[in-house]
């Protein structure tokens, strides 16, 4: 009964719920350069998508060029460098503690 007076009044405060539950916002005209450094207006909503992201994609990749020989590296002389040392009944607690309903972050472990 309760759920049914409320969706009666839904027409009355239309207008303040879709006020706080816009979700479309336009991107503008975006002004970047091509690779002549000729100065290029993108409109168009695709053309707009491949400025955004060359743009974030050379921004937030970071590229290392250089490369490592890893055939030799073993886990023993990776071990042998570590300084603490951790019984198992500290990590079974430890792991007993993730929560594994929150989204795992980026060593796809649950927080």
């Amino acid at each position: 009964m309760k759920s049914h007076h409320i969706v009666r009044q839904i027409p009355k405060n239309s207008g303040t719920l879709n006020s706080k539950c816009k979700t479309n916002s336009a991107v503008g005209d975006l002004v970047t350069c091509d690779i002549d450094g000729n100065t290029v207006i993108a409109s168009e909503n695709a053309h707009k998508a491949k400025v955004l992201g060359s743009y974030f994609s050379a921004v937030f990749t970071k590229e290392n060029k250089i490369s490592y020989d890893t055939r030799f590296i073993t886990a023993d002389a990776i071990f042998s460098q570590l300084t603490c040392q951790f019984s198992k009944e500290t990590i079974l607690h430890k792991l007993s503690e993730l929560n594994f309903y929150k989204s795992p972050g980026p060593d796809s472990f649950h927080t």
